[in-house]
């Protein structure tokens, strides 16, 4: 079923299976991979071809301290000369 929302075409899609599917390489990130599919079959159902331009693994991800983070619209922490410090 087609929606029409802010000028954008909406379809419908049903997941189910999409993230066994592994038609662009098991080195993809499991949920990235699974993403694909689902533009895949979206695409599909509006008889839109879908060919990935280039597909690659997702950078290693790396951890950082939750301390921080700055969220918008929060003051940046200044030190008592009134300049911004990173933490």
């Amino acid at each position: 079923m087609l929606h029409r929302d802010a000028g954008k075409i909406v379809g419908d899609v049903n997941p189910r299976g999409t993230s066994k599917e592994y038609k662009y390489g098991t080195e993809l990130d499991r949920d990235y991979n699974t993403s694909l599919n689902i533009l895949e079959r979206g695409m599909a159902g509006q008889g839109l071809l879908f060919v990935p331009f280039e597909v690659e693994p997702l950078r290693k991800l790396i951890s950082i301290s939750a301390s921080s983070i700055v969220e918008v619209g929060s003051p940046l922490p200044c030190d008592s000369w009134g300049y911004f410090t990173y933490i």
